[in-house]
């Protein structure tokens, strides 16, 4: 398979990839209908998010390493029906652990067809040092392989048309009662939704989006103007059916016809959902670009592989072609190879901060009772000389303790700005008192 690659890498710029291949998808990602949907209930929420990413571009946060490697407890909730006496869309589990299997290779740069990187980007490419894996355990406790199966009598979640908010149609998918599936606890997994998200068109279902991911918005910075948070209990992924896996999938032929087949959708989306954007903007200013510091500036997607594609500022020196390798793009499966190290940065500093639940390990004596993830804000992550408390309650104590549950501080005097200078990098845990409730975040310390 990367001969061949290689091959056509030879050959570029292509019109379209073979004669059996579309050169995009239908509709590969619906994150921008997603955003439309946010934008409808909470009006002006895109645009603090666009300044958000800004704000961590020009201060360089970033994750700094700390030798951690994060694990994601992932839930499959897989909605399949029987159409003319045939199931469809009930994806097998060699499928899913297959599906897996990929997130591992992609996040920790392990995939062999980096090869095909163009030369100028191969120092961008960088491991997540994120792993994924199905849940052992469900929220009350018992045992399970992190896989749920529902049989639904919805034959396409899409409804009529695709249209600017049939997303709100597609969003059934979570939703019990509404003929799909009630998320896990979306703190504590990541919840990723197969279905069938056709939409119905001249009496067909016809296949209208690939996937889409929910970005890391709770909780909301405070001086946002908004709610302290959204309905997060809706907050993962959804993917069509066809489109999860690789060559394991029974779905193969119908997602390689249409430029899948390799598990690279579900990637993109959970780079979404760790709060990253498409890598091209729209314009090629940086006001308008992913926030992304490495990514060249990028103004259009790129259905099929140009080598010579460069939509912003061709010619000029220390401009870069538009990185199409990249897995934020909407490059073919073949061709989306890697993330940069900047992206890298962006994902785990959401890691540890609107998404720290997911990876916290608590010591012992501590449980997922005592978090509330939507109450309590630690900032910056990581930090280094100090960090800040955004908590909205009295204060009356608060312990940090390091990895082996050690009380390592303790303040007493509703400080809002605690000083770690003194403390070695590494990870830690605040445990908040307030009107005899606890509350537990995450800290990282790194310099």
């Amino acid at each position: 398979m990367i001969r061949k690659i290689l091959f056509l890498l030879l050959i570029l710029p292509l019109p379209k990839l073979s004669a059996q291949v579309s050169n995009s998808y239908t509709t590969q990602c619906a994150s921008e209908m997603y955003w439309k949907k946010l934008e409808k209930e909470s009006p002006g929420i895109r645009q603090k998010y666009t300044d958000y990413i800004a704000a961590k571009r020009l201060s360089n946060v970033a994750a700094k390493p700390t030798g951690a490697i994060y694990r994601i407890p992932v839930v499959f909730h897989v909605l399949y029906y029987e159409q003319n006496g045939i199931v469809k869309g009930n994806v097998p589990d060699s499928t899913l652990q297959e599906q897996i299997d990929i997130l591992n290779d992609a996040f920790r740069k392990r995939n062999a067809d980096t090869v095909i990187l163009r030369t100028v980007f191969k120092p961008l490419v960088a491991d997540a040092e994120i792993e994924f894996f199905l849940a052992t355990k469900d929220p009350q406790g018992a045992n399970t392989n992190g896989i749920t199966r529902t049989s639904t009598t919805m034959k396409g979640f899409g409804g009529e048309s695709n249209n600017n908010y049939f997303i709100d149609s597609i969003e059934r998918i979570k939703k019990t009662a509404l003929g799909g599936k009630d998320p896990w606890p979306a703190n504590r997994y990541l919840n990723i939704w197969v279905s069938d998200m056709s939409t119905k068109e001249n009496g067909q279902n016809v296949i209208s989006v690939i996937g889409y991911g929910t970005p890391p918005l709770n909780p909301l910075p405070s001086n946002w103007g908004f709610a302290p948070y959204l309905d997060n209990t809706l907050d993962g992924i959804i993917l069509q059916y066809q489109y999860v896996g690789g060559e394991k999938s029974p779905y193969l032929a119908t997602a390689s016809t249409h430029g899948g087949g390799k598990g690279r959708v579900a990637v993109h989306e959970v780079g979404h959902y760790l709060g990253l954007v498409h890598i091209f903007g729209g314009s090629c200013t940086l006001g308008g670009d992913d926030g992304i510091n490495d990514t060249p500036l990028q103004s259009s997607g790129t259905s099929t592989p140009d080598s010579l594609k460069n939509s912003c500022n061709a010619g000029q020196a220390g401009d870069l072609p538009d990185l199409w390798e990249n897995y934020m793009d909407y490059t073919l499966d073949p061709f989306r190879v890697m993330f940069t190290k900047s992206q890298v940065d962006f994902m785990r500093d959401i890691l540890e901060n609107q998404r720290d639940t997911l990876i916290n390990q608590y010591p012992t004596g501590i449980s997922y009772k005592d978090v509330e993830v939507n109450s309590i804000i630690v900032y910056p992550q990581p930090a280094r000389e100090y960090f800040n408390i955004d908590f909205e309650g009295n204060i009356e104590s608060m312990i940090l303790t390091d990895m082996f549950g050690k009380t390592v501080k303790s303040i007493h005097d509703g400080s809002r700005i605690i000083k770690v200078d003194d403390l070695p990098s590494g990870v830690y845990f605040l445990k908040l008192q307030s009107n005899q409730e606890f509350y537990t975040r995450k800290v990282i310390i790194g310099r």
